[in-house]
């Protein structure tokens, strides 16, 4: 009598598996990479994959599972229960297309002045001894998006970039947007804090030098996530108003700043014991250290013009302003343009349709790694829907024309793309145009003004500018005011990594910024209404 043996993939490789197999089991065979500290007893909580379908064919969560919902299993734990159905997964830590750095011009105004630095055969911080010259002085600039994290390795007394290192941020499991997260860890306190520190550290480990050579590391990104890197509460950040523990403390006098300073020990990053770690400043509510050291890299505080940064994403954040003046917004756009709530939407990894073009009604499209596609990514769906609508298909309205209720985008897969994800987008963008519209309104200044637009961030890095304004997601101006800066706060970070007077520097800016709350703008609904439709704003 033959073994029953279960279709399993993962990553888009496939093995045939006996039942009774886990799913680590089968990630082995397949060389595929599930990261794991522990004996594969479900205590590190590390090696979450994603069920993508077959869930049925897996043994029911483990107790050590009880921390997961929704499609998430624990690699080591999920083991193949029948062959009558596929498995397929896929790891949290897939090659995705991510972009690491911010354009080079960005470095033009950098110094070096680091906090930690060599002073004979000792290493010394703020003038005080903390060890051994040990052959190097590193530092690692960290930015943590809610999608992905990069993070730059810097040689500390010559400012060179000694590594590179990305990869897709590892809570998706608590949630796709900063919301859903904040509960999560009100549920489960720790757990996402943990899965992010480990995957970092095994990213540290990959990495040139030793850890006993690593003394500083600067963390940028939205409130949630660097205060949830960090280890702190953030519940407060799920309710109005919307602050950060680390704002509240600022306000009520009992802190000067925003910024943080953590031992490693405290979160668990294996560096020097000697070491800290540093949370960026946060400008207030849900416009955080990411946005700030895009301020840092960009100079618009310096900008003597009015300049805009626009960093688009789950939580777009705005700012708008120069020298004299400096205006923010969050823009709680949701993660349809990175995927979300996408019928096949999906991030920006390998088989995802990057580009798409109509020629004659027939849908030419490109993937990532050139490969059959699963799904469509951000830059593919403003691609698609500005194609739409250039091509009466999609009217202003965001319906479909005709008596079509969808667009095939793949015919070889069934990829298709429904009216209900039309209005998934025309909603995120209504956020991102209400935001750019309010900080226009209050600065005030027209929009045929505004000299430069600065489009920050790995996901403008890939769209299409002349579609993106098509469709109204980004504003109606001259391309040669549109200038794509890669991932900026990237940038920013290693900045206030080398050198202590920035930190002072954007302590002092952050200071002096407005904080625009959206919805209690009574022109809001408006401009958002208004945002929902598909054409030029």
């Amino acid at each position: 009598m033959s073994t029953p043996m279960a279709t399993v993939s993962i990553n888009g490789r496939r093995v045939e598996a006996v039942v009774g197999r886990s799913l680590f089991e089968c990630a082995d065979s397949l060389e595929v990479k599930v990261p794991s500290s522990c004996p594969r007893a479900g205590t590190c909580h590390e090696c979450i994959v994603q069920v993508l379908s077959g869930m049925d064919a897996l043994e029911l969560r483990t107790e050590e599972e009880s921390f997961l919902g929704g499609d998430f299993r624990l690699a080591c734990q999920a083991r193949i229960r029948t062959a009558d159905q596929d498995v397929v997964a896929a790891s949290l830590r897939r090659e995705q297309q991510i972009v690491a750095e911010g354009s080079a011009d960005l470095r033009e105004h950098w110094e070096l002045a680091p906090s930690t630095r060599r002073d004979g055969a000792n290493v010394v911080r703020d003038g005080q001894i903390i060890d051994d010259y040990r052959g190097a002085i590193l530092g690692l600039a960290v930015d943590i998006g809610t999608t992905t994290v990069s993070a730059s390795l810097m040689d500390l007394e010559s400012g060179a970039t000694v590594a590179l290192t990305s990869f897709e941020n590892p809570q998706t499991f608590g949630g796709s947007d900063v919301m859903h997260r904040i509960h999560y860890d009100g549920q489960h306190p720790g757990e996402l804090q943990r899965v992010l520190v480990s995957f970092l550290n095994a990213e540290l480990k990959a990495m040139p030098g030793d850890r006993d050579q690593l003394y500083e590391v600067m963390v940028v990104g939205n409130p949630t996530m660097r205060d949830l890197f960090l280890g702190l509460d953030v519940q407060s950040l799920g309710q109005k108003p919307f602050k950060s523990q680390t704002e509240h403390d600022r306000d009520a006098g009992r802190a000067s700043s925003t910024a943080v300073t953590r031992k490693p020990k405290d979160l668990g990053l294996r560096m020097s014991p000697a070491g800290a770690v540093f949370g960026a400043p946060l400008i207030a509510c849900h416009v955080g250290a990411d946005a700030a050291a895009c301020i840092l890299a960009t100079r618009l505080h310096e900008a003597v013009e009015p300049a805009m940064i626009m960093d688009i994403g789950t939580n777009t954040e705005v700012i708008l302003g120069n020298k004299d003046r400096l205006l923010c917004a969050s823009c709680a756009a949701g993660p349809a343009f990175e995927g979300g709530k996408i019928r096949y939407g999906m991030s920006g990894i390998e088989g995802a349709i990057q580009s798409v073009r109509l020629r004659n009604r027939h849908v030419e499209i490109s993937t990532i790694g050139d490969v059959q596609p699963t799904g469509i990514c951000g830059s593919g769906l403003i691609d698609l829907i500005a194609e739409l609508v250039r091509h009466g298909r999609v009217n202003g309205r965001g319906r479909f024309t005709g008596d079509a209720k969808e667009c095939v985008i793949d015919e070889a897969t069934g990829i298709t793309f429904a009216e209900s994800d039309v209005q998934e987008l025309a909603q995120a963008k209504g956020a991102t145009h209400a935001g750019t519209s309010l900080l226009l309104k209050h600065f005030p200044l027209p929009l045929a003004d505004l000299t430069t637009l600065y489009l920050a961030g790995g996901f403008a890095n890939y769209i299409d500018v002349d579609n993106s304004r098509l469709i109204g997601l980004t504003p109606d101006l001259p391309p040669d005011r549109l200038h794509k800066m890669g991932n900026a706060a990237a940038e920013g970070a290693k900045e206030l990594l080398l050198s202590v007077n920035k930190r002072q520097e954007l302590d002092r800016v952050v200071g002096s910024i407005e904080h625009l709350e959206l919805e209690s703008d009574e022109d809001f609904f408006t401009y958002f209404v208004e945002g929902c439709l598909f054409g030029e704003n």
